[in-house]
């Protein structure tokens, strides 16, 4: 994730260096005001931090070079990281976990400068120790928010609370491991909320509906495909034995629940646990059965399954039908809404993101209605549209792309009856 992503902002003159201090109410207030315009709010919300915490530092750095600070090792002064800290524990939970996400992006891409001579070629710089300070204040305050509330983005995808907890307590743990001290409070939040076991070896106080929360988030594709789930890099830490102890434990949880427990559970298994250990190999493989079932219950595709859930599936199933096939109206049998010359309907969309993908069919002249994929163009930012085929007549139109196309998120009623299979209802 970037702190700019566009171009270095117009910035005003280094202050003069001035002891750090809270931001003013008000302050906080157009902090959280920012929070509700998302996208360009958090561009806005990345300069207030990063241009207040350097010029109340006295860097002497013209501003106007924040941007590349990390590139040339700089980093955050220490009486920077000291008012990022105050920002934290300001009493505004938005604006604890905000602050957060940014030093946490800032010590990762602004090392500090080795000046030994000659200088330690790969030697990892140590966390400066305001951090586990501000990542204790996210730790401890995010609860008091919703989880589903935005307050950051990462390559376009919206971070909630909820995500950006469970990278802090990631986070904070990693501090913990390399002696970093850490408030007991805190710890004890990051163990329940991002460690495979509690204190006890017990499971997780919840983990049935973290892992509900987890599996619908992934179907719904609020995840990026290779990002890690909330138990996903402790897993591959864990012990044989002790990771068998995990799976035996998580199916006794999660097939009671079903639905998306076993889903979320299935996910974080198969993205994490190649070869399970012998003693819980039937555990394992029922968990992904439940999932599976789950997802033809729902009528999920036999397309849009995992290449491993499909190879498990095939295993266990030779010659077994996923979901039966549907097939289209004929052509004197059904009805179809006309489509004025010059108008346009939107077939599908692919998600529901405000630059997702949809297919759309217009209707140009008298006897010619193109299907179209209406995208937004990766460099510039503008929405473009792409004709993939033209047909005679509306009937035509929806038949061929029917039975080629795939589920998204969103299909028009009328077209659902030409689809090879309905769409799914996963809920």
């Amino acid at each position: 994730m970037g702190l700019l992503r566009r171009h270095p902002p117009n910035l005003p003159a280094p202050a003069p260096p001035i002891e750090p201090q809270l931001p003013s109410p008000t302050e906080v207030a157009t902090c959280r005001a920012l929070l509700e315009r998302y996208d360009e709010a958090q561009e806005e919300l990345e300069i207030v931090l990063a241009s207040r915490a350097i010029a109340e530092a006295g860097s002497g750095l013209p501003l106007t070079s924040w941007a590349p600070l990390g590139r040339v090792g700089r980093g955050l002064p220490d009486k920077a990281w000291r008012w990022l800290a105050g920002c934290a524990n300001a009493g505004d939970a938005a604006l604890a976990v905000i602050v957060a996400m940014f030093a946490v992006e800032w010590d990762e891409v602004g090392p500090s400068e080795d000046w030994s001579d000659p200088p330690e070629i790969g030697l990892l710089k140590p966390q400066h120790e305001a951090l586990a300070t501000i990542l204790t204040a996210s730790v401890l305050r995010a609860p008091a928010l919703s989880r589903n509330l935005e307050v950051w983005h990462a390559q376009g995808r919206k971070i909630t609370v909820g995500v950006a907890q469970r990278g802090h307590c990631r986070v904070l743990l990693d501090l913990c491991a390399t002696g970093s001290p850490v408030d007991p409070e805190a710890l004890a939040v990051a163990r329940a909320l991002a460690g495979p076991f509690a204190a006890d070896g017990s499971l997780p106080t919840g983990i049935s509906n973290r892992m509900a929360e987890y599996g619908r988030a992934r179907y719904r594709l609020e995840y990026d495909t290779f990002e890690p789930g909330p138990f996903d890099e402790r897993l591959g830490e864990l012990a044989p034995d002790l990771l068998a102890r995990w799976i035996v434990s998580l199916r006794s949880v999660v097939l009671p629940a079903g639905s998306w427990a076993v889903y979320g559970a299935a996910e974080t298994l198969m993205r994490t646990v190649a070869d399970p250990p012998e003693s819980a190999t039937d555990d394992y493989a029922a968990i992904i059965d439940a999932s599976l079932e789950f997802q033809r219950r729902g009528g999920v595709w036999k397309a849009a399954l995992s290449p491993r859930e499909t190879m498990h599936w095939d295993q266990r199933h030779p010659g077994e039908t996923w979901l039966a096939r549907q097939f289209p109206p004929s052509r004197d049998a059904v009805e179809i809404q006309p489509l004025d010359i010059g108008g346009e309907r939107k077939l599908t969309m692919f998600s529901h993101a405000s630059d997702g993908r949809a297919m759309i069919v217009r209707r140009p002249s008298v006897d010619a209605y193109v299907i179209t994929l209406d995208y937004v163009d990766d460099e510039t930012g503008e929405r473009k549209r792409d004709d993939r085929a033209s047909f005679p007549s509306l009937y035509d139109a929806y038949l061929d792309f029917g039975q080629n196309a795939l589920p998204g998120v969103w299909v028009d009623p009328e077209l659902e009856r030409f689809l090879t299979f309905p769409m799914p209802t996963l809920e």
